[in-house]
């Protein structure tokens, strides 16, 4: 995928079209939220009905709240209103264990975040480094592409299939261990809303916008995308997949020549291992082994802090599975996977 992406890529940059500026008009808005919460009030007769009830008396007719295109200064203005709206939206016992916040659509930053999405993404320590493993180039493209998946999803009822998996590696400024975090999003306080009526598409405009939904171009013409507002806000939500990704990071580093024994890469397989176990004193070693049927230390080619290989007396006996270092280096057979 990734390298179809960036033919287009390549082909957009020659083309009239910016692909790294956003196609689509976009509006921080409580409707949807607000319905829920109306819809509780009225069906819901349990505390949590009541709450909702006192939450839509304070909203009334007039709040600022009810405004279908929210600037920051009153989000500021109102934040007790905010948590209690958005405890509907976060359960007490996600809001104080989990790592979720609320952004405009398609916006970086975040209008209300939980305390462990603040702190993870450090927006109280400046010291914490978060790098995503896309370019910028290709997260701003990726917004538009989602902006039209999104539009056939909801406006004809089509699903293009797409995926620019989004991921942050976060290095722990204490320890100096990385964790790798997925973004997931959620869209239910979302409205793509339709400022006229949505243009009409045959079968095979529809079909063809499956297949050709990298193409911005194509998309742009095809969608009209100034006819849309995306208003409401995106739920975001950050899944430790630290395992995972350091153990396809190892796979794809041992591929290469020399990884482990050039310096630099054995250091770099030193700091992945340490992250995956979360041990920040782990002290990698490793040892060549030339085939020798008598060990000594000349039979070894020490790497690291290796104990295979260090100074040590040998035997001159043959080498048998009778030893540490025997079954070691006899069992040849070893499964990595």
């Amino acid at each position: 995928m990734m390298t179809s992406l960036n033919l287009y890529l390549q082909e957009e940059s020659q083309s009239r079209i910016n692909t790294r500026a956003l196609q689509f008009e976009t509006a921080l808005s409580f409707e949807r939220l607000i319905e829920y919460i109306r819809d509780i009030s009225v069906n819901d007769k349990s505390l949590k009905g009541r709450f909702a009830s006192e939450i839509i008396e304070k909203l009334g007719t007039d709040h600022p709240f009810l405004s279908t295109d929210l600037k920051q200064d009153v989000i500021n203005e109102n934040e007790e209103l905010l948590k209690e709206m958005m405890m509907f939206v976060f359960p007490e016992a996600f809001y104080t264990r989990h790592t979720y916040a609320a952004s405009k659509a398609f916006s970086e930053e975040s209008f209300f975040a939980t305390p462990g999405f603040s702190a993870l993404m450090g927006f109280e320590n400046k010291n914490v480094i978060a790098e995503r493993n896309i370019s910028d180039e290709v997260f701003d493209y990726g917004k538009n592409i989602a902006g039209y998946a999104s539009i056939l999803m909801v406006h004809y009822g089509v699903n293009a299939h797409f995926s620019i998996p989004i991921i942050f590696k976060i290095t722990d400024p204490v320890t100096g261990l990385d964790r790798h975090f997925k973004v997931n999003t959620a869209n239910e306080f979302l409205h793509i809303h339709c400022k006229t009526s949505p243009k009409v598409l045959t079968q095979e405009q529809l079909t063809e916008a499956k297949m050709r939904i990298y193409d911005i171009n194509f998309m742009k013409e095809l969608l009209e995308p100034e006819n849309y507002i995306f208003r409401g806000f995106l739920v975001v939500n950050l899944i430790n997949v630290t395992d995972t990704a350091i153990i396809s990071d190892i796979k794809n580093d041992l591929l290469e020549k020399d990884s482990v024994t050039v310096l630099s890469g054995f250091l770099k397989l030193q700091h992945k291992l340490r992250s995956l176990i979360n041990c920040p004193g782990l002290l990698l070693g490793l040892s060549s082994y030339n085939g020798s049927s008598v060990i000594n230390a000349s039979s070894f080619t020490k790497i690291g802090h290796s104990f295979i290989g260090a100074d040590a007396e040998y035997s001159s006996e043959p080498i048998t599975e009778d030893t540490i270092h025997g079954q070691a280096i006899i069992k040849e057979d070893l499964n990595l996977s």
